[in-house]
């Protein structure tokens, strides 16, 4: 899916931030987001796309891309997550 097309409402940058730490400015963004809308969240942490998708399971929200940027020593997580409805 292409980032034009998606409805992105708001865009969180965790780079630098630990998953764990960065899983919940995610949960707490996304209580203000619109169902339906888009929460883009960069990361640099490897294990957020193992986390993130656990909790969107969990919470009944979509991952609807993933894209990998940055380079081998700085990697950039692109996620997009649909709010359910």
């Amino acid at each position: 899916m292409e980032k034009e097309s998606m409805d992105i409402e708001v865009t969180i940058d965790n780079r630098g931030i630990p998953c764990a730490l960065g899983i919940f400015k995610v949960m707490k963004e996304m209580e203000s987001v619109t169902p339906g809308r888009v929460l883009e969240i960069l990361s640099t942490d490897r294990s957020s796309r193992r986390d993130l998708a656990k909790w969107t399971d969990r919470v009944g929200h979509q991952i609807l891309a993933i894209e990998e940027g940055g380079n081998a020593l700085r990697p950039v997580l692109r996620i997009y997550i649909q709010k359910k409805l």
